[in-house]
């Protein structure tokens, strides 16, 4: 099996993290990687009546809890996704008052012909409706979701509407259906396929809309500060578009290696300026792929956290322009089936929605295609970075969360699969030193006389990096 390195920068290596002497590899979240790329999706969403319905009740549930939640504590207490019940079946109300409530404020704002006509012309559109338009039509029904919300709560007597705010929020609504704007979308490209015309208008909409935003925010139109205030009016649309997407595919963190040593400039981006080190790893067969042993947190259970041992296969990085598409209501795969059910593919009056088929009718061969796309775009990035020669470890999270604890992901290697270091051009002499006695320890625990130490220079013959062995250099 061949080799692969591992780049350190010595502040990791030796310095707050003690790389080495624990013999651990971190396991970075897409939020760490250098590339503003990692983790980004192709999610689109195209349903049939019940999935939009359940989409647009979900996004109103979340609303009303959020809302509710500024009511009552205003900006002492931060409003996060993390509050509002993304993950649940909608069923999961504080009490039974605000049970009753919500079933109101969702008659209320369905039985709004303007929004009833929007939603039905969105519904029978027949497009893939990408996040720049998603986010153009929850922004255009959110201050009248708000309104519903406000009139039921005044009606129950939990919070006065002011009516001296209000204005005719179902203007823009009202014009857009008088135009059979969202109609006349479907007319522009084929039935359910990508039409670059319409993603680069609301991609442009959606810019227009952040200028405005920050604009507004710059000239003190409202409080900046008010951050609660500021996500359930203004930025409740496109920030529940990036929760309800983490109910597709897990959380996924990587540690990252390379096929290659001799790359100037990957040692300048990892090595540290080429102060660093590379550390050379053996690899084991894994079915016929390359694998590496680590012992770590691998999963939970109702006694805690559960550690073992397991081979996780290096995946190699594609380095090809463009992302895949993923259907956002076939590839719901972060909840139970109860909830899915309750929440997503069933009505409320019990019908099956058609986005559910997949699953229903051949449910390893959806589990195949899912995870077959969980792993497609996180090995994927753009020609820009062909130059690294990457492979990935990779973990996931599953339906739990037990990698949000940064501890969680520390993972150890077995000595032995350490075959040896590569020092950089400008790697100190104290650091030497101190790897060296490290090293030196590790191997007389171990009773190991193969570890090679090897010194890196650029060849201005072959214009790359070489490892030199240190052949003259015998641990005792």
């Amino acid at each position: 099996m061949p080799d692969f390195y591992r780049f350190r920068p010595i502040k990791s290596l030796l310095g707050e993290y003690q790389e080495l002497e624990s013999q651990t590899i971190f396991f970075a979240s897409p939020e760490q990687l250098n590339d503003p790329m990692e983790g980004f999706r192709d999610i689109y969403w195209y349903g049939d009546e019940i999935a939009w319905n359940n989409l647009i009740r979900h996004y109103l549930i979340c609303l009303t809890h959020a809302f509710t939640l500024l009511s009552l504590h205003g900006e002492a207490q931060p409003i996060s996704f993390e509050n509002l019940p993304i993950s649940t079946d909608g069923k999961d109300f504080p009490s039974d008052e605000f049970r009753q409530s919500f079933a109101a404020i969702y008659t209320h704002f369905t039985g709004r012909k303007e929004v009833g006509d929007y939603l039905r012309a969105l519904v029978h559109s027949n497009r893939k409706v990408r996040r720049a338009e998603l986010q153009f039509h929850l922004h255009n029904i959110h201050l009248i979701a708000l309104d519903s919300i406000r009139a039921i709560y005044d009606i129950s007597g939990l919070v006065p509407r002011n009516t001296s705010e209000l204005i005719d929020i179902e203007e823009g609504l009202r014009r857009l259906n008088a135009s059979n704007f969202t109609g006349l979308l479907s007319t522009v490209g084929p039935p359910g396929k990508n039409n670059q015309f319409t993603n680069a208008l609301f991609d442009a909409q959606v810019n227009a809309m952040a200028h405005v935003n920050l604009l507004q925010r710059h000239r003190q139109a409202f409080d900046h500060a008010a951050k609660n205030k500021n996500l359930v009016f203004v930025d409740f649309p496109g920030e529940y578009i990036r929760a309800v997407e983490c109910l597709v595919f897990p959380q996924w963190y990587t540690a990252c290696f390379m096929s290659e040593c001799t790359n100037s400039a990957v040692w300048g981006h990892y090595g540290d300026s080429h102060r660093g080190v590379c550390l050379v790893f053996d690899s084991i067969d894994g079915n016929g792929k390359p694998c590496l042993p680590v012992t770590g947190i691998h999963g939970a259970s109702s006694d805690g956290l559960l550690a073992s041992e397991a081979c996780i296969p290096f995946e190699r990085v594609d380095y090809t322009e463009g992302l895949a598409e993923i259907d956002f209501f076939r590839s719901i795969g972060r909840l139970p089936t109860p909830v899915l059910n309750a929440m997503w593919y069933r009505d409320l009056e019990g019908r099956a929605s058609v986005c559910a088929q997949d699953s229903l009718t051949d449910l390893q061969a959806w589990r195949d295609r899912y995870w077959k796309s969980f792993y497609r775009d996180i090995v994927r990035k753009t020609r820009d970075w062909e130059y690294e020669k990457e492979y990935r470890l990779i973990v996931n999270d599953g339906s739990s969360s037990i990698y949000l604890n940064p501890a969680n992901r520390k993972m150890k290697y077995e000595f032995g699969c350490l075959k040896g270091i590569i020092f950089g051009i400008n790697t100190s002499v104290d650091d030497k030193l101190e790897i060296v006695r490290i090293i030196e320890r590790k191997c007389a625990a171990a009773c190991r006389h193969d570890f090679k130490f090897y010194q890196a220079s650029y060849s201005p013959t072959e214009r790359r990096v070489l490892r030199h062995e240190m052949t003259l250099f015998k641990l005792n």
